[in-house]
């Protein structure tokens, strides 16, 4: 949180950070009360990453969103502590609690402000999407919904700019990523109707899947499979709730028959479960090659999306091969074959 405290007389301390104790500096007053003002805006030193909340209206007016509270205090020397207790206050930083837990847990750039915005539930936005809306900075989006608010659909958001935010806008565009398989992707009202299990041509299946995986990785301990539960349908206040089996329970897996469908589709599930087995287990690769296998594999020359051969799988796979060693190729072959995503 970026914080202030201040009496009548004006600021005392910040505003800046609380520290890992979630501690101001001291300061003097000779008030009985002092007034403490509050953003949530979270900062790492070691990354100089920043994750800032916006509130969003329908008229795409956009400010920081604030709390203020008042905490009352007597002559001496010794710590004070100030609780919000409003039944809201789950709600009303979700978005942003989300955001700042994953970044703790699973960050992989530095010097990068991501914004998140909380949309109004009149705003003409999809319920949840990750872009560069807010001046030109990786946004995560998502309309204040019971349906979007969920704590794994923020982190999964927050994983498309984790897993691609090095090549947008660069040789990213909407083009590269193409929804609109004919039977399952369709653009309903102007929204993507993509699920889970839906068949999707390999853009989009695997940028689903990477934004999955980096989901499950927030929510899951990937070396010894023990974390935080996190199903999709978890609303953001399941936060207590801790898994003890040895199977991320993030997405159900049942695996796709890809000998059902075209070459050059997949379905955003095997791929999540595809990085999942490359990243644990026997020879597990490095969870930071994974979630960069995607950008990597970017480019201007990037095979059509939309096209019944096995070109983009080819071309993706062409590109992991030079980050991974002979042993890990031979781990990401049959991690694939057994996902039906190599197609």
């Amino acid at each position: 949180m970026l914080v202030q405290v201040s009496d009548a007389a004006g600021a005392l301390w910040g505003w800046d950070v609380l520290d890992a104790d979630g501690c101001t500096g001291s300061f003097d007053t000779d008030a009985t009360q002092v007034t403490i003002d509050y953003l949530p805006w979270s900062r790492w030193g070691s990354t100089s990453n920043q994750v800032v909340m916006l509130d969003c209206d329908f008229s795409d007016d956009c400010e920081l969103r604030a709390g203020q509270g008042t905490v009352a205090v007597s002559s001496g020397v010794y710590d004070i502590e100030y609780t919000d207790a409003t039944a809201s206050i789950g709600l009303r930083f979700a978005i942003h609690w989300a955001m700042a837990y994953a970044e703790e847990r699973k960050n992989y750039h530095t010097s990068q402000t991501f914004y998140g915005a909380q949309w109004d539930t009149q705003a003409d936005t999809k319920g949840a999407q990750a872009d560069l809306l807010i001046g030109r900075q990786p946004t995560v989006s998502i309309r204040f919904t019971a349906n979007a608010r969920k704590k794994y659909t923020i982190a999964h958001e927050y994983g498309h700019l984790q897993t691609l935010v090095s090549v947008i806008p660069q040789s990213l565009n909407y083009e590269d990523i193409d929804f609109c398989y004919p039977s399952n992707c369709a653009d309903i009202d102007g929204m993507l109707n993509h699920t889970f299990d839906s068949q999707e041509w390999q853009s989009a299946a695997a940028a689903e899947g990477f934004a999955h995986f980096y989901a499950m990785s927030v929510w899951n301990d990937l070396s010894e499979s023990v974390g935080v539960r996190a199903t999709p349908g978890d609303d953001e206040l399941s936060i207590n709730a801790f898994k003890t089996d040895g199977m991320p329970t993030s997405i159900y897996e049942t695996q796709y028959d890809g000998a059902m469908g075209d070459h050059g589709t997949a379905v955003e599930r095997d791929w999540a479960f595809f990085l999942w087995d490359l990243a644990t287990g026997t020879g597990a690769i490095d969870v930071s090659v994974v979630m960069f296998l995607l950008a990597d594999a970017y480019d201007p020359a990037w095979p059509a999306p939309s096209d019944t051969s096995s070109d983009w799988w080819d071309h993706f796979e062409t590109e992991a091969y030079k980050e991974l060693s002979i042993t890990e190729q031979s781990k990401f072959d049959t991690a694939a074959a057994a996902r039906w995503v190599n197609r």
